[in-house]
């Protein structure tokens, strides 16, 4: 990754479209991307295409910077990244594009002799460097995409409604052993109380056992008569 003026040129500047092209879909909408992160879904696809081309254009000018002596050069795009993905900096206008501008034209405008030959002693290196770092920001966007959306679609799968004459599987039913049963005390009726006095259940008169009478009836036959106040005497006609 070694470009010219006209290669850098060119190339950033088909980088930057998606970057003003995507913020029409919600990639840098905090809303947007805070919902879907509070879901479990994490950020949205339009949110890593964004940020893969802000990348591509930190690196590009990393790049372009070695060659031309100007190794600050990538500082201006990481500040625009800033501005661009950050909540309420991203309200700010023209900031990215000014940013923008300014790597555009550090990185067309050439250098001494002395820093080109400084760059091109360190430029293999640099290009090695750049070139694992581009490889590694696309695996991480494409990375990054491609769970939001297999999450998304497990989402659905499971939120989708089943189709009419579908037999669902019931679940199987868990086994209760019964209550061991167990002798209660029969409970007896108890009277409502109605403010009056419960009625007494009549008297009976104990009857005696038959024994007893008899032997009373015998005593009163073998008890000897009563003393009256008239004696009788009796006469011996021998004497």
């Amino acid at each position: 990754m070694q470009p010219n003026a006209i290669v850098f040129v060119v190339t950033y500047l088909i980088l930057m479209v998606p970057t003003y092209v995507l913020p029409y879909f919600g990639s840098n909408s905090s809303i947007v991307n805070a919902i879907s992160a509070a879901v479990g879904l994490g950020m949205t696809p339009q949110w890593w295409a964004h940020a893969w081309s802000l990348g591509m254009m930190c690196l590009l000018a990393w790049a372009r910077g070695g060659t031309v002596g100007r190794a600050w050069l990538p500082v201006l795009p990481a500040l625009a990244t800033v501005f661009e993905l950050t909540p309420v900096l991203n309200l700010i206008p023209l900031i990215p594009t000014l940013l923008h501008i300014g790597t555009l034209l550090a990185g067309f405008i050439g250098s001494s002799a002395d820093d080109r030959e400084a760059a091109t002693t360190l430029q293999p290196a640099l290009n090695r460097k750049a070139t694992r770092s581009a490889i590694v920001v696309t695996l991480c966007a494409m990375g990054g995409a491609g769970l939001f959306l297999f999450t998304a679609k497990t989402t659905a799968t499971k939120l989708r409604p089943a189709a009419p004459g579908t037999n669902l599987a019931a679940p199987t039913p868990t086994r209760v052993n019964p209550p061991l049963a167990t002798s209660a005390p029969p409970v007896e009726p108890t009277s409502v109380s109605t403010g009056s006095a419960p009625e007494k259940p009549p008297a009976t008169k104990a009857q005696r056992p038959a024994t007893n009478r008899a032997d009373k009836v015998k005593k009163e036959t073998n008890k000897p008569p009563a003393a009256t106040g008239t004696t009788t005497r009796y006469i011996n006609l021998n004497d």
